[in-house]
């Protein structure tokens, strides 16, 4: 998470919370390729929205967490492996998905930097690394959720969306398609 100062390039976290499956599924271990074993760590994307003359820099930070959350909940009990975590199998000790419900991680945050200020969006920012959550994993990767998801207002009235999800989870398209069947559409 990013240092809390009074400095305008601050994003400062107002609240976080953890979202479960909206419908639960039965519990089951799902066995993963080796090659999604290799790889067990949570990769990001940060989608970043301007103020525009649709309106949506009138809704307050709080109406899009909810808009979020409500998406994410109906998301992962379609997606049910995403609500789980990644768990040694107890027969070979090899690294699959247990289906458990864990549910993901919401964030909601604040910025006072307004997008412009943030020169080209195409090119890598440092400042971009605050606009994802990352969770700290401290010795078990089993306690990991597969999906994170950080929701910043700017000064500007814009917003950024950053997304985490598990490799082992999602590939390619897939990491492309969970923040659209989440609903991400202000």
């Amino acid at each position: 998470m990013a240092a809390q100062h009074e400095d305008s390039s601050t994003v400062s976290i107002t609240k976080a919370v953890s979202v479960y499956p909206k419908g639960l599924s039965p519990p089951k271990l799902l066995s993963l390729s080796n090659l999604d074993r290799q790889c067990p760590v949570l990769m990001y994307l940060v989608f970043l929205y301007k103020p525009s003359s649709h309106g949506y820099q009138n809704l307050s930070v709080n109406s899009v967490f909810n808009k979020l959350k409500t998406g994410l909940e109906e998301t992962l009990s379609v997606w049910y492996p995403a609500a789980g975590r990644l768990s040694l199998n107890p027969n070979d000790g090899k690294l699959d998905l247990w289906c458990n419900n864990g549910g993901a991680i919401l964030v909601e945050a604040v910025a006072q930097v307004k997008i412009s200020e943030l020169g080209d969006l195409s090119n890598y920012n440092e400042f971009f690394e605050n606009l994802a959550l990352k969770p700290a994993v401290d010795k078990n990767i089993c306690e990991m959720p597969l999906v994170v998801a950080q929701v910043t207002k700017f000064g500007c009235g814009g917003y950024s969306l950053g997304i985490g999800t598990s490799h082992s989870l999602f590939d390619g398209s897939r990491g492309l398609r969970f923040p659209v069947c989440m609903g991400f559409s202000i």
